[in-house]
C-alpha cells in the first residue's frame, strides 16, 4: 500500500529525515570510494575513474533522471486527487520511455566514446556502459518510491544497498582491481533496482476496488503532459545537474591526469554538502505535486517560502567554513598532494551554496503547472551556454581553476532566473531575506580574502 495522499509539514519532515540518511549512505559510498582510489591508487586514477562516473551520470539525465522526477511528480499528483488509476497509467508509460530512451543512450555512447574519450581504454568504456544502464534503473525505481510515498521503504533499501558497495568498494581497491573499479557501484544500483521495484505497491494491494480506467482522451491528455513535462525536465536536468558533471569531463580532457585527479577531489569534497538540501529536495517535490494535485496553491507557497528560508540561513555557515578550511579539507581527506586544488573546492563550494538556496525555486516551479517547468529548464540552459563560453575561454589558461570559474558563474545565472520567477510567481516577501544572506556572504568573502 502507498502512504497517505496528504503532506502536512509533520509528513514532510519525515519523509526529509529519512531522505537525508539515504542520501547521507548514497553520498558516504561515493565519498569513501574516492577516498579509497585517491589514497591507494593516486591522483591519476581518480581521475580518470570520475570521469567515468559523471559519464554515466550525465547520460542518465537524457531519460532516466527526467522519467524518474516525472513518475515522482506524476503518481504523487495522481494520488493527490484519489486517482490511484491514473497513478498506475502514469507509472506504466514513463517506465515504457525509461526503457526505450535508455537503450538508445546506451547504443549512442558505445558508437561515441570510443572517439570521443580516447583516454579511456575499451574496457573502461565498456564498464562506464555498464554503470550508466544500473544506475538509469535506480533512478527510474527511485522516483517510483517517492511517487508512492514508499520513502520508509526507500531509505532501508539504499543504506542496505549502498552497505554492499562499500563493502564492494574495499575489496576491489585492496585488490587493485583496476578493470572492475565500477563494479561497486553496479552492484548497488542493480540490488537497489531490484528490490525497489519488488516494493512498489501492486495494483492488487490497492484499498477497495480498482476504479475505472480513464477514457482515451483523458489518457492521451496526460500522455501529452507528461511528454511535455519530461522534455522540459531532460533539458533542464542536462543543463543543471548535467552541469557539474561536465565540468569534470572537461577538467579531464582539457588537462592533465594529475591536475584532473585533483579537480576529482574537490568534487568530491562538495558531495556532503548536497545530503541534507538533496533529501530536503526529495521529500518537497513530491509534497508539492501532491497539494498541486489538491489544488491547494497556498501550500505551495508555504512550503516554498520555508525552505528557501532554511536553506538560505542555515547552510551559510557551513559552507563559509569550509570555504575558509578547503586547503586542511583537502589535505586531511585526500592527502598533501591534492592541498593544490584549494581554489578549485573554494569555488565550487561557492557554486554549491548558490545551487542549494534555488532548489526550493526549482521544485516549486517543475511541481506545479506544466508551463512553469520550462523556467528552471531554460534557466539551466543559459547557465550552461555561459559556462561551456567560460570553459573554452578560461580552461586552456587557467586549467581546472578556470572551470571552477565558469561552473560558478553560470550556477549564479541559472539560480537567479529560477529564484526570481519562483519569487514573482508566489509574491513572497524576500527582499530583506537575500539583503541580510547578500551581506553576509561579502562578510565571509572579505574573511576570505
Amino acid at each position: 500500500m502507498s502512504e497517505p495522499v496528504s503532506a502536512p509539514a509533520s509528513r514532510i519532515a519525515a519523509h526529509t529525515l529519512l531522505s537525508m540518511v539515504a542520501v547521507f549512505a548514497l553520498g558516504l559510498t561515493r565519498f569513501i570510494f574516492a577516498l579509497l582510489v585517491g589514497h591507494q591508487l593516486g591522483a591519476g586514477v581518480l581521475g580518470s575513474v570520475n570521469t567515468q562516473l559523471s559519464i554515466a551520470t550525465f547520460a542518465s539525465l537524457a531519460f532516466a533522471s527526467s522519467t524518474s522526477i516525472s513518475a515522482s511528480k506524476f503518481v504523487s499528483a495522481a494520488l493527490g486527487g484519489r486517482d490511484e488509476s491514473a497513478a498506475r497509467q502514469a507509472l506504466v508509460m514513463l517506465l515504457r520511455w525509461c526503457v526505450l530512451g535508455t537503450a538508445g543512450v546506451t547504443a549512442a555512447m558505445a558508437i561515441a566514446l570510443p572517439f570521443l574519450f580516447r583516454k579511456l581504454s575499451l574496457a573502461e568504456v565498456a564498464a562506464t556502459l555498464v554503470l550508466f544502464v544500473a544506475y538509469s534503473a535506480y533512478l527510474f525505481v527511485r522516483g517510483a518510491m517517492y511517487g508512492y510515498g514508499t520513502v520508509r521503504r526507500y531509505a532501508v533499501l539504499e543504506t542496505l544497498c549502498d552497505a554492499a558497495a562499500i563493502a564492494a568498494a574495499v575489496l576491489v581497491v585492496v585488490l587493485r582491481a583496476d578493470l572492475i573499479l565500477l563494479l561497486p557501484f553496479v552492484v548497488g544500483y542493480t540490488l537497489f533496482s531490484v528490490f525497489g521495484w519488488l516494493a512498489l505497491p501492486r495494483p492488487a494491494t490497492a484499498a477497495g476496488p480498482a476504479p475505472a480506467e480513464p477514457a482515451p482522451a483523458r489518457q492521451t491528455g496526460l500522455r501529452e503532459e507528461m511528454r511535455g513535462y519530461t522534455g522540459w525536465g531532460a533539458i533542464g536536468l542536462i543543463a543543471s545537474t548535467g552541469f557539474l558533471q561536465l565540468s569534470m569531463v572537461f577538467a579531464y580532457q582539457l588537462t592533465s591526469a594529475f591536475d584532473a585527479g585533483l579537480y576529482a577531489a574537490a568534487f568530491n569534497l562538495t558531495v556532503p554538502a548536497f545530503f541534507v538540501p538533496r533529501a530536503l529536495s526529495m521529500a518537497l517535490f513530491p509534497a508539492m505535486a501532491g497539494a498541486f494535485g489538491r489544488g491547494d496553491s497556498d501550500e505551495v507557497r508555504r512550503q516554498l517560502d520555508g525552505a528557501t528560508r532554511f536553506l538560505l540561513v542555515g547552510s551559510l555557515p557551513f559552507f563559509a567554513a569550509a570555504v575558509l578550511f578547503a586547503e586542511p579539507l583537502l589535505s586531511l581527506s585526500f592527502g598533501r598532494e591534492f592541498a593544490g586544488a584549494h581554489l578549485d573546492l573554494e569555488l565550487l563550494l561557492a557554486a554549491t551554496y548558490v545551487m542549494i538556496v534555488a532548489i526550493p525555486s526549482v521544485n516549486a516551479l517543475g511541481a506545479t503547472h506544466r508551463l512553469l517547468v520550462r523556467i528552471p529548464s531554460i534557466a539551466a540552459a543559459v547557465g550552461l551556454v555561459v559556462g561551456l563560453i567560460a570553459w573554452v575561454v578560461l580552461g586552456p589558461r587557467y586549467g581546472t581553476t578556470g572551470i571552477a570559474v565558469g561552473y560558478l558563474i553560470g550556477v549564479v545565472v541559472a539560480s537567479t532566473i529560477s529564484l526570481v520567477a519562483a519569487w514573482r510567481r508566489w509574491e513572497l516577501p524576500w527582499a530583506m531575506l537575500f539583503l541580510r544572506a547578500g551581506l553576509a556572504v561579502g562578510v565571509a568573502a572579505g574573511l576570505r580574502i
